[in-house]
C-alpha cells in the first residue's frame, strides 16, 4: 500500500530510551517517514549540521545537554532554526510547557502521547514546508524548464502564459 505521506520527510528523534524511540518509529515509519535517531542532545546537534531534517522530536530531560538546550541552540543557528521542533516530555506542570515554548519549540506532547495525535502533529508541521530534498528537486526543475523555454523561444509572461519572443 502506498503512503499518503512523502518519503522524502525526514525526522530526528532524539531521545535517551529506546522504547521511546521504537515507539515514534514504529508509528511514523510506516505512514512513509524516514527515521534517525540520536541519542543524546549533543549527537543530535551533530547529526543536524551534517544533515538537517524536516522536523525533529525530541525528549526534554536527557543526561548532558537537555533537550531545552537542544532547541535553543538550534532555533539560535540561522542554518536551523526553521526545522520544526516538537518538545517530547513527561513532564506538565505549565512551566514545564512555557519553557519549552520559550527555547523555541514549536509544538510539544506530554508523554505518554497517542498515536493519532502524534501523527497528526508531525503531520501538521510537515505540510507547511519543503523539505531540502524536495527544495533541490523544485530549484533542479526550475532550472530545466528555463533551459528548454530558452532554447524553444518561449518566454513567460507574469499571467504564465508561454508566448513566443519575436526573431
Amino acid at each position: 500500500m502506498e503512503s499518503e505521506y512523502p518519503p522524502c520527510r525526514k525526522i530526528l528523534i532524539v531521545d535517551d530510551q529506546e522504547a521511546n524511540v521504537m515507539l515514534v518509529e514504529a508509528t511514523l515509519a510506516p505512514q512513509g517517514y524516514q527515521i534517525i535517531a540520536a541519542r543524546n542532545g549533543e549527537r543530535a546537534l551533530d547529526l543536524v549540521a551534517a544533515d538537517p531534517p524536516d522536523l525533529i522530536l525530541l525528549d526534554v530531560m536527557m543526561p548532558g545537554v537537555t533537550g531545552y538546550e537542544v532547541c535553543a541552540r538550534l532555533k539560535e543557528d540561522e542554518r536551523t532554526r526553521l526545522i520544526p521542533v516538537i518538545m517530547l516530555t513527561s513532564l506538565g506542570d505549565l512551566e514545564d510547557k512555557i519553557r519549552c515554548i520559550e527555547a523555541g519549540a514549536d509544538d510539544f506532547l506530554t508523554k505518554p502521547f497517542h498515536h493519532a495525535e502524534l501523527s497528526a502533529r508531525v503531520r501538521s508541521l510537515c505540510s507547511g514546508r519543503a523539505t531540502p530534498a524536495c527544495r533541490t528537486t523544485n530549484a533542479a526543475a526550475r532550472s530545466a524548464m528555463s533551459s528548454r523555454r530558452s532554447r524553444s523561444g518561449l518566454t513567460r509572461t507574469p499571467m504564465n502564459r508561454s508566448i513566443r519572443r519575436p526573431p
